[in-house]
Formats: structure tokens, sequence, C-alpha cells
């Protein structure tokens, strides 16, 4: 605010910025794999930048995961750091807490239904696109989403 610009130029050239160096870092990474799949593991079998799990066929869509994953981190950290901005350390309990609850009343409601097969079954079968890129945006997108709102009402 000292600096005469609005929060919403502040929150958008943020967004801006954590996106630019989620691709830069991204490309990097991809570059990285890259150089470790020809030199087969650095010659040792190593698999540092393309560990299982979030290894993909194709230069596009690992970059898109590794972008993702950057994206999700930087967005919850921003929608954190505007809770802890606006309600302090209080706030900062008080959401982590909410957040511990909501997700043991998750895990305790599906051992009761005994639906862990079937909650593992349809993760797994998610194709690549939806559970490492689509899914993480859409919670990106939900934290930016709250870290605008809750920022749009906070003070210096």
């Amino acid at each position: 605010l000292g600096l005469g610009i609005t929060r919403r130029d502040y929150a958008l050239g943020t967004a801006l910025t954590l996106v630019a160096q989620a691709v830069l870092f991204a490309l990097a990474l991809a570059g990285l794999q890259a150089v470790e799949q020809a030199s087969h593991g650095f010659g040792v079998g190593l698999a540092f930048f393309g560990p299982a799990g979030i290894r993909q066929d194709g230069v596009v869509l690992q970059t898109l995961v590794y972008a993702t994953g950057f994206v999700l981190v930087g967005a919850v950290m921003s929608a954190l750091a505007v809770v802890h901005h606006r309600w302090r350390t209080t706030g900062l309990f008080t959401l982590i807490m909410a957040l511990i609850l909501a997700g043991g009343a998750l895990i305790v409601l599906a051992t009761w239904r005994h639906a862990w097969g079937t909650v593992l079954d349809t993760v797994t079968g998610l194709p690549a696109l939806v559970s490492l890129v689509a899914a993480p945006l859409a919670v990106a997108v939900l934290a930016a989403g709250a870290g605008f709102a809750g920022l749009r009402r906070a003070t210096v």
C-alpha cells in the first residue's frame, strides 16, 4: 500500500510471478529429467528428476506436472499468508485445526463405510492429466480465490 498499488494489483502481480516461476522451474526440471534419462540415471540408475509416481511419458505432460506442483504449493502458501496477515496466529491455527478435523472426519467416514478399496481404485485409475494436473490446479484455484477474497478485507 505504501507503494501506491492496490491489493488487487499486488495479488495479480504475485500470481503472475508465481506462474512464471512455475513454468521456468518446470522447464528446468524437465530438461534435467531428459539429461537423466539420456545418461541412464547419470550412469548409476538414479531416478532423481523423474521419480515413480510423477514420471510421465512426453515432455509437455511432464512439464505440466512439474508446473502444477509449483502453482499448487504457491497458491496454498499465499492463501495461508493472507490468513496469517488478516487473523494472525489465532486464525492460522484455527484454519489448520479445522482442516485436520475435516480430514479426520473424512478418514473416519471412509473407514466406517469400508470404502478405502473404492477410494484407492478410483484415485489410482484416474489418468495422469486428471490426478497430477487438473485436480491440483482446481485446489490451487480454490486457494487463490480464497486468498484473494481474504486479502480484500485485510488491513496493513
